[in-house]
């Protein structure tokens, strides 16, 4: 897949065809993705929102700061992967897009955990938390719950994070049981 898009990139880009070339970055940057070839997804990822400038057309520039907030994430680059977080964040609210608006939440709280920020990843983490139980994201609520645990267990907080560890396997039960 990923070479068939690189041919039709080079095609777009002969043929001047912006739009077309910016469904091709995206969909290139996500195939790189699953490739584990974060570089060169966050190469897409930036054409295609030097194109989307370019033509004045941002309709999914959020969804592609989502995605370079994740594609930085996972080569390290944990600052630059939280300011794109943040950005697309802040389009999921007005957007009034909660589903995106959860995930980015939980990268952004488990990032600044990592980050030496840990009252601000629960507090990103919970907010994240609080929408998948609203959604009724058993599955989802279980992951926040493990990453809110993980920052408890590196703050040397052991009761909160046995608690937290606690519902994870609670969720996780009734999962099995559905």
């Amino acid at each position: 897949a990923a070479a068939c898009y690189e041919q039709s990139l080079a095609i777009w880009k002969e043929e001047a065809d912006k739009p077309s070339l910016m469904a091709c970055c995206e969909a290139l940057g996500g195939v790189c993705y699953q490739l584990d070839e974060h570089l060169r997804s966050i190469e897409c990822y930036v054409q295609y929102l030097s194109l989307s400038h370019d033509i004045g057309d941002g309709a999914a520039d959020h969804q592609i700061l989502l995605r370079l907030g994740l594609s930085n994430a996972a080569i390290g680059e944990d600052a630059v992967a939280l300011q794109f977080l943040r950005q697309a964040l802040s389009s999921f609210v007005h957007l009034g897009d909660l589903a995106s608006r959860t995930v980015c939440l939980q990268h952004m709280g488990r990032l600044e955990g990592k980050m030496g920020q840990p009252e601000q990843g629960l507090v990103s983490l919970e907010q994240a938390l609080r929408l998948r139980e609203e959604s009724g994201d058993l599955q989802g609520a279980a992951d926040c719950l493990q990453e809110i645990g993980l920052i408890h267990v590196s703050e040397d907080r052991c009761k909160a994070a046995r608690e937290s560890f606690e519902v994870v396997r609670r969720h996780l039960t009734e999962l099995g049981n559905q």
